[in-house]
């Protein structure tokens, strides 16, 4: 009997480690991911004071108005405020709009996480990274917050996803000028986040990567 259900119970726990490795479990994860931010979205609470006077700003003023200095001390770059009024003038004056674009680019993130974790993580490190991702209480809180932080998550990840594909096809020739889709992922993020002096940073890197094949063995 001991010989007989040996194997049987190695071999269920090698499945079960199997499984955890498995695309099927990754693509779990991020759905998992993906309802338990949508569960904060439609929670809706209530606004927080600094949410609550940036909404006022977005409600209460013009496209061009927008592009002044802002009401009650804040700030928000132009491309988040105009993505936002367009949400009010779309859904209507409720919170749940506002709270739709940080909701798609938390979502997204998800996906551009794994894309990138798939590129430079291990199989036995990349569920681990996609767990601690998905399940972030801070990414989770920032997908339904009336602020331009998980616009930032994703704007950084998207930059980050383009330079590693640089990288991996540096062999080719092609000038980074004629890559648009680089150039207006750079212009992007300086509209929509605050955080473009660091992402900036990653365009010269990857810059200097594609332009130069031996850069990239010198970094090693």
């Amino acid at each position: 009997m001991v010989s007989t259900d040996a194997p049987v119970c190695t071999f269920s726990w090698m499945s079960k480690i199997r499984f955890f490795y498995s695309k099927t479990f990754h693509w779990c994860i991020i759905a998992f991911g993906t309802l338990v931010r949508i569960a904060q979205f439609l929670y809706n609470r209530s606004l927080t004071e600094g949410e609550a006077a940036l909404a006022l700003n977005i409600i209460n003023k013009s496209y061009t108005d927008l592009l002044q200095p802002l009401d009650h001390t804040q700030a928000a770059p132009v491309g988040f405020l105009f993505i936002q009024r367009f949400m009010v003038t779309l859904f209507g004056n409720t919170e749940l709009a506002m709270r739709t674009f940080p909701l798609l680019t938390g979502i997204t993130s998800l996906f551009l996480f794994y894309s990138i974790a798939k590129r430079i993580l291990k199989p036995s490190a990349l569920s681990f990274g996609l767990i601690l991702f998905a399940a972030g209480d801070h990414l989770i809180y920032f997908a339904s917050e009336v602020k331009q932080y998980s616009a930032d998550v994703c704007w950084a990840l998207c930059i980050i996803l383009i330079a590693l594909q640089l990288v991996q096809h540096r062999k080719k020739v092609t000038p980074i000028s004629k890559l648009p889709t680089f150039r207006k992922a750079g212009n992007l993020r300086i509209d929509v986040t605050f955080s473009q002096t660091l992402h900036l940073k990653d365009v010269r890197v990857a810059k200097a990567t594609h332009r130069n094949k031996e850069y990239w063995r010198i970094m090693k």
